[in-house]
């Protein structure tokens, strides 16, 4: 595994994102509130992910052009439970769905993914 499913991102505005399999682009903001944007392609992830503006990218490219909703934590754990987490493979486009336990795991790992979530 070549990164963790919930990516930190230096920001001023963005706290970190992840993607879900299901297209789910999960974006927390510095406030602490989560959005989920739907229906989001790999390929304007990728391009949030390169933007060295992530609050401007957000604003021009996601904000308005996919259909969102607030989650709390619950819908967040959910999501997460019953669609996993795709995770790009030694650096290519091939995905694969996280289990819950190897998301508990990098979590356990990685201490700052439950301050984020």
């Amino acid at each position: 595994m070549s990164s963790a499913p919930i990516k930190p991102v230096v920001s001023t505005s963005i706290s970190g994102y992840l993607h879900l399999a299901n297209q789910t682009l999960v974006i927390v903001f510095s406030s602490g509130s989560m959005y989920g944007y739907e229906a989001v392609p790999v390929s304007v992830v990728e391009e949030f992910a390169r933007a060295s503006s992530k609050g401007k990218f957000h604003f021009m490219h996601i904000k308005g052009n996919y259909d969102y909703r607030q989650l709390d934590q619950v819908e967040l754990d959910t999501l997460l439970k019953d669609v996993g987490v795709m995770i790009a493979a030694n650096g290519t486009s091939s995905r694969r769905i996280l289990e819950p336990h190897e998301i508990a795991a990098l979590m356990e790992r990685f201490p700052v993914l439950r301050m984020m979530f």
